[in-house]
């Protein structure tokens, strides 16, 4: 049954319309009659009517601007005007609000009934289109989100109009994605969408689509930790059906909008996968926590967010360069892990930066300190002097003749008397003395990482004479202990 409501403000022609036709005839219910605009318009919050008869001139609201209001609350409600003569200033209104029935009063049963047979064919009509559109409207939205994802065009109304259908305005969204090893196929697509689908409950899932091997999902999840658990439980029930991997990853929050933008950071977060294999859900911040916590082959420093100044940055690169020297990780896997270190410090999408950071350790400090530098972490204010000093020091530590002459003839083009007292006064510590003991301290590092390292390669990657013997005094000196002493300490 099409349900009706009737607003009149006269008394005898609202009731004298609830019996003036059969309304089952019609397959019509009257579920609700008002005397004025107001009250109609909360019989229509009440009811969601699918017909609405109303009169145009009432008291504390008139029917065009209840039809008005109505309108913008729902969509889809036929509406029939009793007009009279002289009310044509409120009919052309009522036609620019899309109102195409109107019975000019006094309202007899022929003329109801000519109305209603008209109103029964639109109804018809209306419905024969939702149905069309309800048909297709799951191809189009997984077009829209497919379009999104493969960073194409789509023009704003198109936002509007799923944003709004999709009801996500007010949830929060996330875009995750599932993504299959070994070989594509169609079934292993299928067969994840249902897992996940079923674990995640139809009201959580805006829009899904795959793409090759990925299952793109766009979620409306709060919680990242019950996310988790659903992937989890998706991965093990998985695992019994194909031996093959299944990652997952999952972004930020995000709008209908930013789905392009949010691709790509999930993206990212696919490339450090490789990196953390052991992860169930990769997300920027729980890796980024990870990564902080767990460290990684190359000794990420836990404190490199709190680190201010260009000296400390400086150091940590050579430290880290050093370790990749002598780290028995593949040249893939070592730019896995600088591109994943230095997205993660700077925020930058190049993925390819850690291919160009091992080129050499010139391009390694070049790159480091552009992206470092763009992203302010530099907080400290250097002289523009100092820091060429300070770059050049660090650039070339592993050279055993860096020092203050070489360093002055050959590198900076400086007097080397002046470049002895500018040091001294901006670092209140001879050159000599500085580049030694930051020689030492790396040294002890490197130690601490890689326990078995012979003693011939440590003094090469510091910069120390291959022979030993003058790394040896220096270590002794500096810690008190003998170099086999401090191995035999790292193996207790």
């Amino acid at each position: 049954m099409y349900k009706m409501i009737i607003v009149d403000d006269e008394n005898v022609e609202r009731e004298g319309m609830v019996h003036l036709v059969e309304w089952s005839e019609y397959q019509v219910d009257i579920v609700g009659s008002a005397w004025n605009g107001a009250e109609g318009l909360e019989l229509i919050r009440q009811y969601h009517p699918d017909i609405v008869l109303t009169d145009i001139k009432m008291p504390i609201m008139n029917g065009i601007e209840m039809i008005r209001r109505a309108k913008q609350l729902y969509e889809g409600i036929l509406y029939i005007i009793l007009s009279g003569y002289g009310e044509y200033e409120f009919t052309s209104q009522a036609m620019e609000l899309g109102v195409k029935h109107y019975i000019l009063k006094p309202c007899d049963r022929e003329k109801l009934k000519k109305v209603m047979s008209r109103v029964m064919d639109d109804i018809q009509e209306y419905q024969k289109r939702q149905d069309q559109i309800e048909q297709l409207y799951p191809a189009a939205k997984e077009q829209f989100f497919r379009k999104n994802l493969q960073g194409e065009n789509v023009p704003y109304r198109e936002y509007e109009f799923y944003e709004k259908s999709c009801n996500s305005g007010v949830r929060t969204l996330r875009l995750l994605a599932l993504r299959m090893g070994g070989q594509d196929t169609s079934l292993k697509r299928f067969v994840v969408r249902n897992i996940f689908d079923e674990l995640a409950g139809e009201d959580r899932l805006i829009l899904e689509t795959d793409i090759d091997n990925t299952l793109w999902i766009l979620i409306a999840i709060e919680d990242t930790n019950s996310l988790r658990t659903m992937v989890m439980r998706t991965k093990n029930i998985y695992a019994r059906l194909d031996d093959s991997r299944l990652d997952a990853a999952v972004s930020e929050a995000c709008s209908f909008y930013e789905i392009t933008d949010r691709k790509k950071q999930v993206e990212k977060l696919f490339l450090m996968q490789e990196v953390m294999p052991t992860e169930v859900l990769l997300s920027e911040p729980d890796l980024k926590k990870s990564i902080w916590e767990k460290g990684s082959f190359i000794g990420i420093p836990e404190q490199w967010e709190q680190l201010n100044s260009f000296e400390g940055i400086l150091y940590q690169l050579a430290l880290i360069y050093a370790k990749l020297e002598i780290s028995t990780a593949e040249v893939k896997q070592k730019c896995l892990q600088l591109s994943l270190f230095m997205q993660l410090v700077s925020g930058s999408q190049d993925a390819h930066i850690g291919e160009r950071m091992l080129q050499s350790r010139a391009d390694f400090f070049q790159e480091a300190i552009q992206f470092l530098g763009s992203e302010q972490i530099f907080l400290n204010e250097i002289e523009p002097r100092l820091k060429d000093i300070l770059l050049a020091i660090y650039l070339y530590l592993d050279q055993e003749e860096l020092g203050i002459q070489w360093l002055a003839k050959d590198i900076l083009y400086m007097n080397e008397e002046y470049l002895g007292r500018y040091f001294h006064k901006q670092m209140k510590e001879k050159l000599s003395v500085y580049i030694q003991r930051n020689r030492i301290t790396m040294a002890e590092k490197l130690l601490r990482f890689h326990p078995e390292i012979s003693q011939m390669r440590l003094t090469e990657l510091v910069g120390f004479p291959a022979d030993g013997q003058y790394f040896s005094r220096l270590f002794k000196k500096h810690f008190h202990v003998t170099l086999r002493e401090y191995r035999k300490k790292l193996e207790i």
